[in-house]
């Protein structure tokens, strides 16, 4: 997982979907829903190799949703996520779960 940064290219590629000028702004987050479920019944221990990666995958998502994402070939600044906002705060939501010291 960390040699080919397949975390960082998942969260790209999520970004990349949430970018869809037709999706509602429910649609654009309630795909976390089932994520935060899991994080929830996690028990004390070892955190799965699973969960890792979707923790950090949610961290890239948070930060394109706060600063945007640069497509394959395109010209220009980056391209912001359609409710930029509401997956922001969903995605730190759901990344709170598991990481108590987080706001």
């Amino acid at each position: 997982m960390f040699y080919a940064m397949e975390d960082d290219r998942l969260g790209c590629a999520i970004a990349l979907v949430l970018t869809r000028d037709q999706l509602t702004e429910r649609q654009s987050v309630d795909w976390l829903g089932p994520v935060a479920e899991d994080f929830r019944a996690g028990r004390p221990g070892p955190v799965p190799a699973y969960v890792s990666s979707t923790m950090r995958t949610l961290r890239v998502v948070y930060l394109l949703a706060d600063r945007g994402v640069r497509p394959r070939g395109h010209q220009g600044g980056p391209v912001r996520l359609r409710h930029a906002e509401a997956v922001r705060e969903a995605a730190a939501d759901v990344l709170a779960i598991s990481s108590r010291y987080a706001g």
